[in-house]
């Protein structure tokens, strides 16, 4: 999977299904494809230029090549211009990818997710079930347990409790070692002894790659007293302190939604 599938992989997949559901019969074409990427990442980050969303011919020609050779899709002719569709595999593959949760997907991508999901579940489980002859109750139970909306939300909220309680304790960790170097100033302490109290009792997230201690030494000498207490208080007031209020908001919108 190439750094352009993986990315957009949720939109992609979604956009495939939606090419699979409209085009059944008759097949999807690359244009098709990309018709329906472009429209649901406006739909899903919509306050960006129309340049972000766009998707160049030789991104999604990789992308459907992907899916024919691991046979998720496949020609309806043997024509290299013929259409495309997918198997009942890749309906699963593709079902299996917009759900797929990862760190460093946007809010926007995740909500839109959920939307489909939700939105269309009876749907796509009828479009599983439509592409082959038997449809197994181990199958049915599957595809019901992947669509599960309710369990994709509350796993979304667990993840962002966890991004939570992370920025609260950089926030506190950066006031609270702010404070110390300052106490520690006044007691005429050497930096080296401040220093090595600060990597005690607060060790940033990167110690054990190279000690605070040592992240120190390479400073400049002028720069090394601020870092610890104005630098600090600079990094929890502009990166963290805002970056919790974005998720909080966030997680009180999908806890509004769970409750519903």
């Amino acid at each position: 999977m190439d750094s352009f599938v993986y990315r957009q992989q949720a939109l992609l997949a979604s956009a495939s299904v939606a090419c699979h559901a409209t085009f059944r019969e008759k097949g999807f074409r690359q244009r098709d494809l990309k018709f329906f990427f472009e429209l649901f990442s406006h739909w899903s980050v919509w306050e960006r230029e129309d340049s972000s969303t766009k998707v160049q011919v030789t991104q999604l020609t990789r992308y459907l090549e992907g899916l024919t050779k691991e046979g998720f899709a496949l020609r309806m002719k043997r024509s290299l211009r013929s259409p495309y569709r997918l198997t009942r595999l890749g309906l699963i593959e593709m079902l299996s990818r917009v759900v797929a949760q990862r760190p460093e997907d946007a809010n926007e991508t995740f909500l839109f997710a959920l939307y489909f999901v939700r939105a269309y579940r009876d749907r796509l489980i009828d479009l599983v079930k439509a592409e082959g002859r038997q449809f197994p109750t181990a199958l049915r139970i599957e595809l019901e347990a992947l669509l599960d909306w309710q369990s994709f939300l509350k796993e979304k909220i667990a993840s962002k409790k966890r991004i939570l309680k992370k920025l609260r304790q950089g926030v506190d960790d950066a006031q609270a070692t702010s404070a110390l170097t300052k106490k520690l100033l006044k007691q005429r302490l050497l930096l080296p002894e401040i220093i090595s109290e600060v990597e005690k009792l607060y060790p940033y997230e990167f110690n054990s790659l190279k000690p605070l201690s040592e992240l120190m030494e390479e400073l400049p000498i002028d720069s090394r007293t601020w870092e610890l207490e104005f630098g600090n208080i600079f990094r929890a007031q502009m990166l963290w302190e805002p970056a919790y209020r974005v998720e909080k908001t966030f997680l009180e919108q999908l806890e509004r939604m769970a409750s519903e």
